[in-house]
């Protein structure tokens, strides 16, 4: 078995007028600790890892990113997986909150490019940010896609771990599934939707659990990063079927389980300290730390 491992992470607050301009690019062996328990899995299944670059900003946010400075990255996975010869299946960890000057999401554009270097009858696996915009499109390109379970992200091994066995169990059993995808008509930030408070806690149980059932190979509901002022900047659920025969079941899942949390909209609340605008100022001159007013 040969698996080819790369990665790009961005979250685009992309009405920020400072563009990003720098990419940070790790090469081969560089990227191994980006891929903490994938490779675990890959290794266990004396699997050959082909690994090309992992590629990020500063802090992994920012304002849009310059095209030429994507493109510098993004093109050396699509032209290194267009070179690897007798791949079997592609693990990716992309964020899915990207915004790239001229070509609007980069997730999207690897996973075009790459889907055009080698064709449709390789499995895709990606490891995502719950705080995703996903584009309806992903589900042309991707085989299995599933989200880190809390936020702040504490799971994210773990979330490379289950996509890297979901990627294997479709290259041993030679099977290419296809992600159910609905998304929530509604805006929701990050900030109201952190996991160790309703009605997200009960709302990411519930996601755990489909991944126990034999129809399911994962699943995820992805609450956005409303900050970015894009065409897919909703939540959504999105769960894979472990066969192609199970997508209808899967498919209504998806859709109760939006509907759920759509009926749910107005019980999620800020976490944290909120104060109106006068207050704060009032507070931040008697603060003695630095004061960052958000």
């Amino acid at each position: 078995m040969k698996i080819f491992v790369a990665g790009f992470l961005h979250e685009t607050a992309n009405l920020s007028p400072i563009m990003e301009d720098e990419m940070y690019r790790f090469e081969g062996e560089a990227i191994t600790p980006y891929f903490a328990g994938a490779l675990d899995v890959f290794a266990r299944e004396g699997a050959e890892v082909l690994k090309s670059v992992f590629f990020t900003t500063h802090m992994g946010a920012g304002g849009p990113i310059e095209k030429k400075a994507f493109l510098a990255c993004a093109n050396q996975i699509i032209e290194d997986v267009r070179r690897a010869k007798g791949i079997d299946g592609v693990f990716l960890r992309l964020h899915g909150a990207s915004d790239v000057e001229d070509l609007g999401q980069g997730e999207l554009y690897i996973l075009r490019g790459i889907r055009e270097a080698i064709g449709y009858e390789i499995p895709i696996a990606v490891a995502m940010d719950p705080h995703g915009n996903l584009s309806p499109d992903i589900v042309k390109y991707a085989n299995v896609i599933r989200s880190y379970h809390t936020a702040p992200h504490r799971d994210v091994p773990e979330t490379c771990r289950v996509v890297a066995e979901c990627l294997v169990e479709c290259v041993n059993k030679q099977k290419l599934v296809k992600p159910a995808f609905v998304r929530i008509p509604m805006l929701l930030s990050g900030d109201f939707a952190i996991t160790d408070i309703e009605p997200t806690r009960s709302i990411m149980e519930k996601i755990a659990a489909y991944e126990e059932m034999p129809e399911v190979l994962c699943a995820s509901f992805f609450i956005s990063f409303v900050f970015a002022d894009v065409d897919h900047s909703y939540p959504c659920v999105v769960i894979v079927p472990s066969s192609m025969e199970h997508y209808d079941k899967v498919q209504q899942i998806a859709e109760e389980t939006a509907a759920e949390i759509y009926s749910k909209r107005r019980e999620f609340q800020f976490n944290g300290l909120a104060l109106q605008p006068q207050e704060a100022v009032e507070q931040a001159f008697i603060m003695e730390a630095p004061v960052i007013v958000s």
